[in-house]
């Protein structure tokens, strides 16, 4: 069980300095409490204003800020005078108290932003920009004295108007950026935006997305250890790509819009192979004819996209512990868990789609023996949540999305309580009539002990039942009998989430 510690040590009260005293009307003591009470969206525009009034209130905003967010971020209201406000209050700051900064931008005018960046370089350590192409925004198109020593994770979004110009200062930023960066260890880059109406429009939208490609390639810092990749890059930017990325960590590329070769690719995966630890591929069309490599330290995969058919886990990931697999179908389960995917380390797996058939359940448990946490499945029958019960006892951990059956208000009643007790929905109805059982369950639970119900995973620690999305958890009947039955019966069970209450058998 979570429970939420106050420390008064660490209270509001004890953070006030003795030498202003303890009156409730005490100016600054206010400004805290009302800082604190403050909704975190609004919370970082109050701060930059309130710092900008005074040294008392610049330390309490900067105190306050630290503790609940640590994050500025710039939108556009925060434009002209305010900005330069804040750049005056920053160069006599003898410490910059934000370390991450995050500049929204839909179309704004601040011509501040490159002497907000310098003044703030060095205290940066986290940087968004989520950008519009075309943008008001007033930078120039390089920095050649930018430096940023502290820099660890840059994340850029660009989204590109379908109708938009070429705006060259955007590519050159991220190139300053990159190189201003030689420590950046995180890279999050993203260019993306609506489908062009005309042939000349896609030209447009191609050499501003190929600038962007060249800008990495050219400037990518040696010290990136987790790359996210959402860009189209051709087949000389990927081949560039993959002789600088030596020791990548984390890897997630999207790959829909790109039209580079299988041999791309399979040097790309080659170069990243021997130390990647994390993998997110999205588009996976192109991994299904790759003679894969074997990735001897991979430990999380996330495959959206049918997998090869020839693939087998155990070589090729000897070290896998986490799988999330993604666009399957139910019809041909066999190309999703073929014979070949056994794997003996995968021990976490989220499968965030409907499972109706039994038989995927039995695959499953097949390749994956010794699963102890399975997540974000939604189950869409008694078959297959009987099933889970049945093979996949080593379980520690289970979340759940009940589907179609358990909501079907023809059958749902005292078929729910069946699947999870393992008693047929006859005796269900019998305890209707004898309620006297519910206070002592142990002979019947040792009677029906064999059958397939939430008691034989023993090893449950975290159990979550929720509704399915679009349906009402309001449809679920649960009863005192599975209360009884099964949830009570599970000796190490830790933690429980369900989406709806149980009804009372006295109800009925």
């Amino acid at each position: 069980m979570e429970v939420d510690i106050y420390d008064e040590s660490f209270g509001p009260a004890a953070q006030v300095e003795q030498n202003y005293g303890l009156h409730p009307m005490l100016i600054d003591h206010v400004v805290e409490r009302i800082l604190e009470s403050m909704d975190p969206e609004l919370l970082g525009h109050y701060c930059k204003i309130f710092r900008c009034v005074s040294k008392d209130w610049c330390r309490v905003a900067t105190r306050v800020y630290r503790q609940r967010r640590g994050r500025i971020t710039f939108k556009k209201n925060f434009i002209g005078r305010v900005t330069e406000l804040f750049i005056r209050v920053m160069r006599t700051s003898a410490d910059i108290p934000f370390d991450k900064f995050r500049f929204c931008t839909d179309s704004y005018d601040d011509e501040n932003f490159g002497d907000l960046l310098h003044e703030c370089s060095g205290a940066i350590v986290n940087l968004e920009l989520l950008l519009t192409n075309p943008c008001d925004l007033k930078f120039p198109k390089d920095f050649p004295d930018l430096v940023l020593g502290r820099l660890k994770c840059l994340t850029m979004h660009v989204r590109i108007d379908s109708q938009a110009e070429l705006q060259p200062e955007m590519p050159s930023l991220l190139a300053s950026l990159l190189r201003a960066s030689p420590n950046l260890r995180r890279l999050d880059l993203k260019v993306f935006g609506g489908t062009p109406k005309t042939i000349q429009m896609m030209n447009i939208k191609h050499q501003l997305v190929k600038k962007f490609g060249d800008a990495l390639v050219n400037n990518f810092p040696p010290s990136v250890k987790e790359l996210k990749l959402n860009i189209t890059l051709t087949d000389e930017q990927l081949l560039k790509l993959s002789e600088m990325q030596k020791d990548i960590l984390s890897l997630e590329v999207y790959f829909q819009q790109s039209t580079f070769g299988q041999g791309t690719l399979q040097q790309l995966l080659e170069s990243v192979a021997p130390t990647l630890l994390h993998c997110k591929a999205v588009g996976s069309q192109f991994l299904v004819d790759m003679n894969f490599p074997i990735f001897p330290r991979l430990q999380y995969l996330v495959a959206l996209g049918r997998p090869p058919p020839l693939l087998c886990y155990k070589q090729v990931f000897p070290r896998l512990n986490k799988l999330e697999i993604c666009l399957w179908d139910e019809d041909q389960q066999g190309s999703v868990f073929p014979d070949n995917c056994q794997s003996e380390t995968v021990a976490e797996m989220d499968f965030p789609y409907a499972i109706t058939k039994p038989l995927v359940i039995t695959r499953i448990s097949y390749c994956f023996q010794n699963l102890k946490i399975l997540r974000n499945v939604i189950i869409g029958s008694f078959a297959a949540m009987s099933m889970i019960f049945e093979k996949l006892r080593s379980l520690s951990e289970l979340d759940v999305y009940l589907g179609a059956e358990f909501h079907d208000i023809e059958r749902r009643g005292l078929a729910v309580d069946a699947v999870f007790t393992g008693f047929p929905p006859e005796m269900c109805e019998w305890l209707l009539r004898h309620k006297e059982y519910c206070s002592s369950p142990s002979t019947l639970v040792q009677r029906w002990e064999h059958k397939s119900s939430l008691r034989r995973l023993r090893n449950l620690k975290t159990l979550r039942l929720s509704a399915c999305h679009m349906r009402s958890a309001s449809t679920i009947r649960l009863t005192d009998i599975t209360v009884n039955f099964a949830l009570l019966q599970m000796e190490n069970l830790e933690r429980l989430h369900l989406d709806f209450f149980p009804v009372s058998c006295l109800l009925f």
